[in-house]
């Protein structure tokens, strides 16, 4: 289980980035960063799957298939896009304080469809978490300037995008653990060719309804001269961000309990502070530190309750067996 954890916390602080990198490029509409970052996932799980002959997928059934579609749109397309648009139109705060409840939705709802764990052993780390997340992000959000009618279209995208990584979250670990012969990477790269079919399909009727022009995209990249910032962060977040944090999260699911790895999601909002607080070079103030001090006190409890109840060992069952019969007599 030690491994699991370590593993999904470095996966959530490669997930910090896909904060910090609309943040820092604010002048780049969401869907175009939403292109770029699954463009290039897509084409890498394309050109890893020609080196390895094609054969990693010949066991695949249709109803794999849908899955990966499903999963790959909540989990990518959807999921980002409306990440990106939340963070964009409300802000870092307002999409971190939303979107950081997503250790406790999926905990709960993951926790409820696999019934791994008795609830009441969870509350106590819930209420550290979800008390720290709230009172780290509802200060951030107190400081953040009132952007009215932005502000709530932001908050909407935030809501939509909880629903969604919920969802994927908890079915992606059940079916990984119901396929216990599909390898995390091998799943990473169906996901990632999923999300590219999805973009043919989508893009067009963007383009088709006016919604968005990759015309437009670059004489906007050009004339903020950011095409380089662009490239670069479309591969960050398309290589590091997406296909290898699935491979590392893929492997960490089948390893822990899905309540359990929902809360060390909580890193990825930590990292986020932690990242802002270096772009913006500032240092996290005290209350800040004391709220990740909470939430981390809270992860440790989700991580002992996870633990299996130590059960007698036979020695000491002998031995008040042993005790009993001298007594009597």
């Amino acid at each position: 289980m030690l491994a699991g954890v370590l593993i999904a916390i470095v996966v959530n602080f490669i997930w910090g980035l896909a904060f910090l990198l609309p943040y820092v490029l604010p002048s780049v509409d969401p869907i175009t960063i939403t292109a770029g970052r699954y463009g290039s996932y897509g084409v890498l799980s394309i050109v890893l799957l020609l080196l390895n002959g094609g054969s990693t997928l010949r066991g695949f059934t249709r109803q794999d298939w849908l899955w990966v579609l499903a999963l790959a749109f909540a989990g990518n397309v959807g999921y980002y896009a409306l990440l990106v648009s939340a963070i964009q139109l409300g802000g870092v705060s307002v999409a971190a304080m939303i979107v950081g409840t997503l250790p406790v939705t999926m905990a709960i709802y993951g926790n409820w469809r696999a019934k791994e764990l008795d609830l009441s052993r969870l509350l106590p780390a819930l209420v550290f978490i979800l008390g720290g997340l709230f009172a780290l992000n509802g200060y951030k959000f107190s400081t953040a300037p009132d952007v009215s009618q932005r502000l709530l279209s932001g908050t909407g995208c935030a809501v939509l995008a909880l629903a969604l990584w919920t969802w994927y979250g908890v079915q992606n670990a059940r079916y990984l653990k119901r396929r216990p012969e599909i390898s995390g990477a091998v799943w990473s790269g169906a996901i990632g060719i999923g999300t590219l079919v999805l973009m043919l399909c989508f893009f067009p009727l963007l383009i088709a309804l006016g919604m968005w022009s990759p015309s437009t995209a670059m004489a906007s990249l050009q004339s903020h001269g950011r095409v380089w910032d662009f490239i670069v962060a479309s591969l960050l977040l398309g290589i590091v961000v997406s296909w290898l944090a699935t491979v590392l999260w893929n492997i960490a699911a089948r390893k822990l309990p899905v309540a359990l790895a929902a809360q060390l999601i909580v890193f990825e909002t930590i990292s986020s502070v932690l990242y802002a607080s270096i772009v913006d070079r500032t240092l996290p103030s005290l209350f800040e530190l004391a709220c990740i001090a909470a939430i981390l006190f809270g992860v440790l409890l989700g991580i002992r309750a996870a633990l299996p109840k130590p059960q007698a060992r036979p020695r000491d069952t002998a031995s008040l067996e042993n005790n009993a019969y001298q007594n009597n007599g």
